[in-house]
């Protein structure tokens, strides 16, 4: 499942309705690994979900493709006058962005940061904090073994199987693996 999910309780939410694990992009921003520029942290940290808008605006590079952003990169854009907005480094190469161009700023980019892409989903309200993505996993993991333990679906028992369930470590088992490899694969990915 994807899509608003931020937290340990959405976590768990998809996983108790049956889904094999959880896809999340916008939690990740926020931490050292996925090497967004500060500025673009500190508007996601400030933001909520009302502070972004489903769009095709950025579609420079990529086109009529949507995705949400935060409100205010595409009101900077706007102001900008067309052109090159900033330049990002690819190894020893400086390459231009071009306004509403898809790249989004990495912590060596310079120029108009504010008027790049600063893609964030409906979750942008549940990051609240920098920290590893080693941490965020962690966190989250255990919040939602925490929350599934609290509230097992019927049939499902702490503490080994029984004629009519499935032991909680089988039921995580089949869950959690999912869970970790879809969250480490969009952190990888989530930022280059």
């Amino acid at each position: 499942a994807a899509g608003g999910i931020a937290t340990a309780r959405g976590v768990a939410a998809v996983l108790a309705a049956g889904a094999a694990g959880a896809r999340l992009g916008t939690r990740f921003v926020a931490t050292p690994e996925a090497g967004a520029h500060p500025a673009y942290v500190e508007a996601l940290l400030r933001a909520s979900a009302a502070d972004t808008v489903l769009t095709t605006a950025f579609s420079g590079m990529w086109p009529d493709a949507p995705h949400r952003v935060l409100r205010s990169c595409i009101q900077a854009a706007e102001a900008l006058p067309d052109g090159i907005v900033a330049q990002m480094s690819f190894g020893t190469t400086q390459v231009p962005v071009p306004r509403f161009a898809v790249p989004c700023p990495t912590r060596d980019t310079t120029g108009a940061i504010e008027a790049m892409a600063l893609y964030a989903g409906e979750s942008a309200g549940a990051v609240t904090q920098v920290m590893p993505a080693a941490d965020v996993v962690r966190e989250l993991a255990e919040g939602a073994e925490h929350l599934l333990r609290a509230e097992l679906p019927d049939g499902v028992h702490i503490g080994g199987e029984t004629a009519s369930g499935v032991d909680f470590s089988t039921f995580m088992a089949q869950r959690l693996p999912w869970f970790i490899g879809a969250v480490l694969l969009v952190s990888f990915f989530s930022l280059g």
